[in-house]
């Protein structure tokens, strides 16, 4: 598959390589931000609870510094 787009990379003018780059990136980004917002109620819950219970002592304050 590398030497496929490397092959067609130098073939290529590079306006359409850098929007077939664009269009790849954008591809990927789409995933992780549905992702965010899918998983972002999920981690205020966790967040809440971390600072919950770090506020209340749960946690051993030496420990986290080594």
């Amino acid at each position: 598959i590398f030497l496929i787009f490397s092959f067609l990379g130098s073939v290529i003018s590079a306006p359409n390589v850098l929007d077939f780059g664009d269009l790849m990136i954008f591809g990927m980004a789409i995933p992780n931000i549905l992702g965010l917002f899918l998983l972002s109620g999920r981690v205020r819950e966790k967040l809440d609870d971390y600072w919950k219970r770090l506020k209340s002592g749960e946690f051993d304050q030496e420990a986290a510094k080594s």
